[in-house]
């Protein structure tokens, strides 16, 4: 009699379930988390899964998905719940879970999301929350470094799978060189400068003072160790040179290939020249090109650029 019942019951249930099954959209949400918990435990139960790694095999679903669905944080779509209850034989209660189509749902949500974000943050609401969850993002990743590998490579692999071993290339076709060929040449300006001023905002400490890169550390440590004084960014007529040693030599640091950047520098360092200053330019090796017909010294190093500043000096 009890299994007549059973079976007359899941046939009511199933059939309550099937109505509208044409509508791809329908999603089941549990009435509260432990009956979420108990229905997929039943599910692992019945189906023989010895864990719920097991059971997103047998289900064939990413465990990851898995883990959304049993935690009650995702919705889960009522043709899955069909298939399941038919496959393994399961009842569930009718007033244990509720229907809605997920395409209404975010149709009405859609409406108010956007229109209560503009009333908390403004007319930029969505560069602002997107601003705080990107920087909640790299909180998060910066203090573990196993999830921030793991990330990092998930996102490789997404990215692999859309474009190929060679996805960067495709990405930048497809982004940042497509927008720099498409883009007006004066908004371009614009906001590659805008990013190159945003590059040095950060500054980095060292003896007390702040400089704009690593490499403009490294020429301060010399001179600190060397005990060679020096003025840091002193002002001469509208122009800022990095470093001046005994009021008539500069050392001008080029590190950042921006052409805009670099024309500014050799124009910066030819008034330096006019004036009668010495100039020694630290710099790397594949920038040096850039500097070869100028009358000046060139250091790649920290021993080239003792020779170029002792050899100054001396003269």
């Amino acid at each position: 009699m009890l299994d007549f019942i059973s079976k007359v019951l899941k046939a009511y249930i199933l059939g309550s379930l099937n109505m509208q099954m044409d509508k791809e959209n329908l999603r089941i949400k549990f009435k509260n988390k432990r009956i979420c918990k108990e229905f997929f435990k039943e599910l692992k139960k019945t189906s023989n899964s010895k864990d719920f790694r097991t059971l997103a095999k047998t289900l064939d679903i990413p465990i990851g998905r898995l883990k959304l669905y049993t935690s009650d944080s995702r919705s889960v779509p009522k043709k899955l719940i069909v298939q399941w209850l038919t496959a393994f034989d399961l009842i569930i209660n009718h007033n244990d879970y509720k229907e809605f189509d997920l395409k209404e749902f975010l149709k009405n949500t859609g409406k108010k999301g956007p229109a209560a974000a503009e009333k908390k943050y403004g007319k930029n609401w969505a560069r602002i929350t997107g601003s705080q969850g990107n920087k909640k993002l790299r909180e998060i990743l910066s203090t573990n470094k196993k999830l921030y590998n793991k990330w990092r490579s998930s996102v490789e692999e997404a990215l692999k799978a859309k474009y190929g071993n060679s996805f960067y290339a495709e990405m930048g076709k497809l982004g940042g060189r497509k927008f720099i060929q498409t883009v007006d040449k004066e908004i371009l300006s614009r906001q590659l400068e805008k990013g190159f001023r945003n590059s040095f905002r950060k500054r980095i400490d060292f003896n007390g003072m702040r400089f704009r890169s690593k490499k403009e550390v490294e020429v301060a440590r010399f001179l600190v160790l060397n005990k060679i004084d020096f003025l840091y960014e002193k002002k001469i007529d509208e122009v800022y040179p990095d470093f001046i040693i005994d009021d008539n030599i500069i050392v001008e640091v080029f590190g950042f290939n921006w052409k805009l950047h670099r024309e500014r520098t050799i124009k910066k360092i030819k008034s330096f020249i006019n004036k009668g200053y010495r100039i020694v330019i630290y710099t790397y090796p594949n920038l040096v090109k850039y500097f070869d017909n100028l009358p000046v010294q060139i250091a790649i190093n920290s021993d080239e650029l003792n020779e170029s500043i002792l050899g100054y000096r001396r003269g």
